[in-house]
């Protein structure tokens, strides 16, 4: 039996399964949360490939995406109206709307000031606030728009965060510090607020709080409190809110931690980088973060909910197919394999050599190898075997693998210039690429149908006959030296 190999290596990359009876494709869509919000017990999600709606008490999730009406699969930010509309901008300059059975789309104006909303904000009146990332302010009255923009109104241009008090004064948090519009008037506040202000809120006695890069700031209306977060250098507070009790949390890019007595307490468990929080109808806050589970504070306990499976992978990096049809999907987070219903998931704890996994092969045995940035890893359905330099790898950096017909393995690094490694599965050998420019990364590696093996680097295509080397550049015809992936055709 043939055995195919399929091993596709993208920076991001979307799995598709292909039913030729049908004509139709099944998406298996990596998901990276660039946004959430919170209503009646669902989260909504912006990520890089459409909007998903948790309910968070069963688990269950709808994905919407432009086959379900959305403008574009891209979604940068979210919000839902007081009508429990749900509001989505994309990164193609779309403004949509959900209503709980179809989508909206609303075209921006031509003088819509710039293409990347940071942050939605809706009213009491049901007014769309957004804030941009290089045009200042918008506000969608649901007819017609407005814009706010320093030259016209003294205000600054990254708008990272808004909220409004009682009295209806705008807050926003910018890349400059704080301003507050009244309806008329700017007023900007500097010096004790800190630069580069990431969020606001309002606390239920109607102060208002300010995380930026330094730690968190406090205004009652007239003075300014700054609370300095020194535990394991608690900076660049991304976002803050608060508890039933009153509490004051804040997620930073080093971890979490509750003011108390004015004094900082650093909650390790949730490791680093918590960028979004929430609180539900029952007082229950949600703390999330970029590549791990969503964790619940009750107010006394603390519970973890894996996210949805369509969470799971932030980046996938490549990609292989075995005889059996499991699809293997190596990422940053470890691997996955893909039974056509399930996924199983295997990382360091069950013995990878790392969970940043850059390449995988199979071999005739049915053994799966991963490359990964500490060495190499093989499985063998059961048991897995670890290989580093210590056991005769030229480098831990593992770009490239592949399996030659006499059951080599070929081994490409990233760091060990241009020298790859065999493995004949007793005997490691270093072969340095010779007729090829010096110090070339190997990021692709193929045999074709004569057994030759194909090298793409950094200085161009170097082929091994097993007995020499032939070094193909931009001067016999190349488009470029950099190589980063090799196929070979049924010619």
């Amino acid at each position: 039996m043939i055995r195919k190999l399929i091993i596709l290596s993208f920076l991001t990359i979307f799995i598709f399964k292909i039913s030729l009876a049908q004509d139709s494709w099944i998406n298996f869509s990596p998901f990276f949360i660039q946004s959430w919000t919170y209503s009646n017990n669902y989260i909504w999600a912006g990520t890089e490939t459409g909007v998903v709606q948790w309910n968070i008490n069963t688990g269950e999730y709808i994905k919407h995406t432009t086959a379900d009406g959305l403008a574009y699969n891209n979604v940068i930010s979210t919000a839902v109206d007081g009508q429990g509309n749900t509001w989505a901008f994309t990164q193609n300059r779309k403004l949509c709307k959900f209503d709980g059975i179809k989508w909206s789309i609303y075209d921006l104006p031509n003088e819509f000031p710039d293409k990347s909303v940071n942050t939605i904000y809706v009213d009491s009146i049901g007014y769309k606030w957004f804030g941009t990332n290089g045009g200042g302010a918008a506000r969608f009255d649901n007819s017609n728009w407005a814009y706010y923009e320093r030259e016209k109104d003294s205000y600054v241009s990254a708008v990272n965060s808004i909220t409004i008090d009682k009295e209806g004064n705008k807050w926003f948090a910018t890349n400059a510090g704080v301003f507050k519009f009244d309806g008329k008037r700017w007023t900007f506040y500097s010096g004790s607020v800190y630069y580069n202000a990431n969020t606001v809120i309002i606390d239920s006695d109607g102060n208002m709080w300010f995380g930026g890069a330094d730690g968190v700031s406090k205004f009652d209306g007239t003075n300014w409190t700054e609370y300095e977060i020194d535990q394991v250098g608690g900076w660049e507070i991304n976002v803050i809110i608060q508890d039933s009790e009153g509490n004051i949390w804040a997620g930073s890019v080093v971890g979490l931690f509750k003011l108390e007595d004015k004094n900082w307490t650093y909650y390790a468990r949730f490791g680093s980088d918590i960028t979004s929080a929430v609180t539900d109808k029952d007082g229950n806050i949600w703390f999330g973060r970029r590549r791990a589970p969503l964790w619940k504070f009750d107010g006394a306990n603390w519970t973890i909910h894996p996210r949805p499976e369509v969470f799971i992978y932030n980046q996938l990096i490549t990609i292989a197919v075995d005889s059996e049809g499991n699809i293997w999907a190596g990422t940053d987070i470890g691997v996955g394999k893909y039974d056509g219903i399930n996924w199983t998931i295997y990382n360091t704890s069950d013995g990878l050599v790392s969970n940043y996994v850059m390449s995988i092969a199979v071999d005739s045995e049915d053994n799966i190898w991963f490359g990964t940035d500490r060495g190499v890893s093989k499985f063998d359905g059961t048991n897995w075997t670890n290989y580093s330099i210590s056991n005769g790898l030229a480098d831990n950096y593992i770009k490239a693998i592949a399996v030659d017909s006499d059951g080599n393995k070929w081994f490409g690094h990233q760091y060990s210039g241009n020298v790859v490694s065999k493995f004949d599965g007793s005997n490691w050998e270093k072969l340095k690429i010779v007729k090829s420019l010096t110090d070339n990364y190997v990021f692709s590696i193929v045999r074709d149908k004569d057994g030759c093996i194909w090298f793409g680097t950094g200085g161009g295509v170097s082929e091994f006959d097993g007995a020499g080397w032939n070094l193909y550049t931009t001067d016999d015809g190349l488009a470029d030296n950099t190589v980063y992936s090799i196929v070979v055709d049924k010619k």
